[in-house]
């Protein structure tokens, strides 16, 4: 996990990882 991301919480990361996957 980059400091540079930090603005993204764990939600929004787990939420990018579904969509790529096509889950959400």
């Amino acid at each position: 996990m980059e400091r540079r991301n930090s603005k993204r919480t764990v939600q929004d990361i787990l939420l990018d990882a579904m969509k790529k996957r096509g889950i959400a």
